[in-house]
């Protein structure tokens, strides 16, 4: 049996036993799950975790490991609840939202918080996630946000999220620009922005996972177009709104990349023609590196960080 996967140019082989997990993840299948990851321009990988049982335990950090795997270092303990995905910009900045708390945290690669956006009072609550209940104002950032990207201008823009479904377009140091989205299945409207991501001409892609498509609007929020069907279950419909797309990466040849919870990675061209698909079981977040080698955040079936080395 071949151990190539992928589609078309896009071929990998799996690295087996990835990364050498610290304390915080030895048994990560029973302990932990990885939510997100990202890497900077030295080949280091950031690896969110989130610790278990969910949402017993409201904890994680960021794993980081060099190219080959070898741990270097944890950062963020005591600042996580429920990290969600991770965005690492060229200055090797580290953004990720965190979907419990509601809030967005800009970090440095030492761990250094650098900003922090959002974020509200803790309320009393049986369990540690009933606690954190009071939220910003209806349309307002942040209601369980889900991911943060920095465009090239410094401008960020946010999903936002589980609590709310709106985009928020901000400047470099927070302040709102502009937001759009609502609740629904028509165009503008979401029912879960689970990721987003921006192209060089400031196209904002919106992925709408129990909608099962992505959304593309101008940096303004106008909307363009929308993608349907972006989960190829052979013309079946979907189980459940989270086998939907998960995240939404561009590769150096512009060429976009989204996971999704059924398990199918998707590539496509930013008009929207499918190029073709592959599964490699079910992802949360993903990130391609300056090898152009893959990895994925197997939240969904309490796997670890799986990378696979393009070939």
């Amino acid at each position: 049996m071949s151990n190539r996967v992928g589609v078309g140019n896009y071929q990998y082989k799996l690295l087996e036993d990835w990364g050498q997990l610290h304390d915080l993840g030895k048994d990560l299948k029973n302990s932990a799950v990885v939510s997100g990851v990202a890497c900077d321009s030295k080949g280091q990988v950031y690896v969110a975790v989130r610790n278990l049982p969910y949402p017993e335990i409201l904890s994680g950090a960021i794993l980081v490991f060099n190219r080959d795997g070898k741990f270097l270092k944890s950062i963020g303990e005591d600042l996580f609840t429920t990290p969600h995905l991770l965005h690492i910009n060229s200055n090797d900045e580290i953004y990720y939202t965190d979907a419990t708390d509601h809030t967005v945290h800009k970090i440095s690669p030492s761990g250094e918080i650098l900003m922090t956006l959002g974020g509200y009072k803790i309320e009393p609550g049986e369990r540690p996630i009933d606690r954190f209940k009071t939220i910003s104002a209806p349309g307002e950032p942040f209601n369980r946000p889900t991911k943060v990207v920095e465009y090239k201008t410094g401008e960020l823009f946010v999903s936002d999220g589980y609590g709310q479904n709106r985009i928020h377009k901000l400047t470099s140091t927070g302040e709102v620009i502009v937001s759009w989205g609502e609740t629904g299945k028509g165009p503008g409207q979401f029912e879960l922005p689970h990721s987003l991501n921006v192209d060089k001409q400031g196209r904002v892609y919106v992925l709408d996972r129990p909608n099962n498509r992505c959304q593309i609007f101008n940096s303004s929020g106008e909307y363009l177009e929308e993608w349907k069907d972006i989960v190829d279950n052979n013309g079946k419909i979907l189980n459940s709104g989270e086998e939907g797309p998960n995240d939404i990466i561009f590769d150096e040849d512009d060429v976009i990349h989204i996971s999704s919870g059924f398990g199918q990675v998707s590539l496509m061209t930013l008009r929207g023609d499918r190029i073709g698909d592959w599964i490699p079981g079910p992802s949360h977040g993903m990130w391609i590196d300056d090898r152009g080698d893959l990895y994925l955040a197997m939240l969904s079936n309490h796997e670890r960080l799986r990378k696979y080395v393009r070939i």
